[in-house]
């Protein structure tokens, strides 16, 4: 059995905020062999999360609160149309599709009261979000309300290490 790298954290903080973290909850394979798709999101200051997808190799590369020699993307659903009052994102499911496609799950949240998503005052309504085949980079698309995602739980993500 080969020997086990545990590579933690593996995080998106550029800004190298101690007060930010990062929630990965999804994995797939990339299009390239050693490489992954990661999905998840950041509590990153404001008044909600930010989606995040990581596509790249898991190796312990660190600089500037980023893990990973991948790309990272920042993933929001637009305010747009029916699209309103959005304070947050999460990406919890990633399905490669190839040829530079991807499919993402994930959720968003809204205030239903149109007041201030970070003060006080009636809770937010979680929607589960299925997106359309995207090129990567792309943009959310497309929810339809259906049930509160799971809890978010960070991900500790090991990787054999080479012999």
């Amino acid at each position: 059995m080969p020997k086990l790298q545990v590579i933690s954290p593996f995080e998106y903080n550029p800004t190298q905020d101690p007060a930010n973290v990062t929630f990965l909850q999804g994995i797939k394979g990339g299009d390239q062999r050693d490489t992954y798709l990661l999905t998840g999101s950041i509590n990153a200051t404001g008044p909600g999360s930010v989606g995040l997808v990581y596509e790249g190799p898991l190796d312990s590369v660190q600089r500037d609160g980023v893990s990973g020699s991948g790309t990272w993307y920042t993933i929001n659903v637009p305010e747009t149309g029916a699209f309103t009052n959005v304070n947050g994102t999460s990406v919890y499911g990633p399905d490669n599709l190839g040829a530079g496609l991807v499919d993402l799950v994930g959720a968003y949240t809204r205030n239903v009261s149109g007041g201030s998503a970070s003060g006080a005052g009636p809770p937010e309504s979680p929607s589960s979000l299925p997106l359309a085949p995207l090129p990567r980079p792309g943009l959310l698309a497309g929810p339809a309300p259906q049930q509160c995602p799971r809890p978010l739980l960070p991900l500790l993500i090991s990787t054999p290490m080479p012999t």
